[in-house]
């Protein structure tokens, strides 16, 4: 019976096939978000803004985030996924497209609200559409396939920015991108899934999160988000080119694509805790050798492979952490938007914290954050308990807005 049961389930393969207008128009969304997230440090520090300021008007990029998570699921119930899809594309574009018609600070805190809320509503849609249409016994290796795409995509976009394209010009390349994206969807034959039920907003209640899994996700938002943020900056101000900016961004990211594969294994194998230990201890040593080796710019991008390598795993391990200690199926909800929270909290004070430090201390600013909270989450690990492998759950590739399906 169980032999027939699997001969009925789609397999991956299928589902991505079926899939294959999502997926090819996320690719093309993903290329222009990096565009546009990644170039704003450098693009706000030429316009004479100081890297404090530069750090709260990044950060307004993960307000945006946190008011898609509140209204972007009822909007998808009223409206269903293709339409609100090709919405959120067109905001997206003109939110993009608004930033060159002026540099005045505060306008641009208004548009990276936008930019935050548009995109991050795009990522929900299509989430939740794989998750909808992949079965349990599936959806790990359908979600891999997604942020396959994710971080390949990602990378195109950071060595974009290394032919040294005007402000101008890198809003219209992630324009071209952004409504590149928009167009699969609206020219192929696809069949949405049902509409998901309204459902009534709450304020989750984060203590009530396991201890190790809430501070993992709010370092990770830290980490992940204030490297987007202030990275770019950071190489500048460190005696780098605008090339040496993008290549040391396209590193990390190669180190945090391979990091997924690695530490999916290893935590499955030998549990979060440890996994989030070696991922944090691989990120302090990064970080202390690119204090050390600062300036030499050769040596930088291969930290930043490592640096990559220890922090963008740290979200997806949060993730799995928690789900292997929940006792009620019901409480899954409750614990994912508890995560979703806290990252976002630490995704807003990254760039805001990187900033101030950067403006405090110059470029050494950017590293001191990855020595402060590395090393405290390794401290505050090796005091929690180890899960038995048992009661693991599976380790999922997860983004921040995968949580909340």
């Amino acid at each position: 019976m169980e032999l027939q049961m699997l001969q009925i389930l789609p397999s991956p393969r299928k589902i991505i096939k079926t899939l294959t207008a999502l997926f090819v128009g996320v690719g093309f969304v993903f290329i222009g978000n990096s565009l546009v997230l990644t170039s704003a440090g450098v693009m706000l520090s030429d316009m004479g803004v100081e890297n404090f300021y530069i750090g709260i008007i990044t950060a307004c990029f993960f307000i945006g985030a946190i008011l898609s998570s509140i209204f972007t699921y009822k909007f998808i119930s009223t409206y269903g996924y293709i339409r609100s899809y090709a919405i959120f594309t067109a905001l997206f574009a003109i939110s993009a497209l608004l930033h060159v018609l002026g540099d005045n600070v505060i306008y641009w805190v208004f548009l990276r609200i936008m930019l935050g809320f548009s995109y991050y509503s795009i990522v929900m849609v299509a989430e939740s559409w794989i998750n909808t249409r992949s079965r349990n016994e599936i959806r790990s290796r359908v979600l891999s396939f997604y942020s396959t795409i994710y971080y390949m995509a990602f990378g195109i976009g950071v060595i974009i920015l290394s032919f040294k394209l005007t402000p101008v010009k890198i809003f219209i390349v992630s324009i071209f991108f952004i409504i590149v994206g928009s167009i699969p969807m609206n020219i192929i034959k696809i069949k949405e899934p049902k509409l998901p039920p309204k459902k009534k907003l709450f304020i989750p209640n984060v203590f009530n999160l396991v201890p190790l899994a809430l501070v993992t996700s709010f370092s990770a938002g830290i980490l992940i988000n204030g490297f987007f943020a202030m990275s770019g900056l950071f190489i500048i101000a460190s005696g780098g080119s605008i090339a040496d900016a993008s290549f040391f961004l396209f590193a990390a990211m190669v180190g945090g694509f391979l990091s997924q594969i690695f530490f999916g294994n290893f935590s499955d194998r030998f549990g979060r805790k440890y996994a989030i230990i070696l991922s944090s201890s691989i990120a302090l040593i990064a970080s202390i050798l690119m204090y050390i080796f600062m300036g030499n710019m050769l040596i930088m991008k291969l930290l930043a492979f490592l640096l990559g390598f220890g922090i963008f795993c740290l979200y997806a391990l949060a993730a799995a952490r928690a789900n292997d200690v929940l006792s009620e199926q019901d409480s899954r909800v409750e614990v994912g938007a508890s995560i979703l929270l806290s990252f976002s909290i630490g995704s807003i004070l990254g760039p805001i914290s990187m900033g101030l430090l950067m403006q405090i201390f110059g470029s050494s600013g950017f590293v001191f954050i990855y020595f402060t909270f590395t090393s405290f989450l390794i401290i505050f690990s090796i005091f929690k308990e180890t899960v038995p492998k048992k009661y693991r759950t599976e380790y999922l590739s997860t983004g921040p807005s995968e949580v909340l399906d």
